[in-house]
């Protein structure tokens, strides 16, 4: 069950790097012939992607600035209860049963969607009640 719900989570991530791209993935390949020079002035054809996509590298933190509310701050060891008092409602969130037989965790994520200029998705993750990280991933 862990593994599907971590699929889910993946698939999101994905949509949300998809739609913040403006809509266009692209993927490209590196590709060298099997003799002859390779690099810098070399006679092989190059390939171009008018749009390559970045993939978001993700930051985690011990505190966030909601976007709907940029002069409080999020930090980790905050209950739900707080984080929805300061933050609102999450734009998405899913939980799940995290761990082995006689030893499983409540886990809850919770994600926040800035779109526009300076597009990203923030996670916020807790285990029962209690935030225990955050992580920021630039969409665009």
């Amino acid at each position: 069950m862990g593994r599907a719900r971590a699929m889910k989570a993946w698939e999101l991530l994905k949509l949300l790097v998809f739609l913040g791209s403006g809509g266009s993935f692209c993927y490209a390949q590196n590709t060298f012939p099997s003799s002859g020079p390779v690099g810098i002035g070399a006679t092989t054809p190059v390939h171009r992607v008018s749009q390559a996509l970045q993939l978001a590298q993700s930051v985690s933190f011990d505190s966030w600035r909601p976007y709907k509310n940029a002069d409080r701050l999020i930090q980790v060891g905050m209950n739900k209860g707080q984080i929805i008092a300061i933050a609102g409602q999450p734009d998405y969130s899913e939980s799940y049963y995290q761990g082995g037989e006689g030893r499983r965790t409540w886990i809850s994520d919770w994600y926040y969607v800035r779109t526009g200029f300076n597009a990203e998705t923030t996670l916020l993750k807790f285990v029962g009640e209690t935030l225990v990280s955050i992580t920021i991933t630039p969409t665009q």
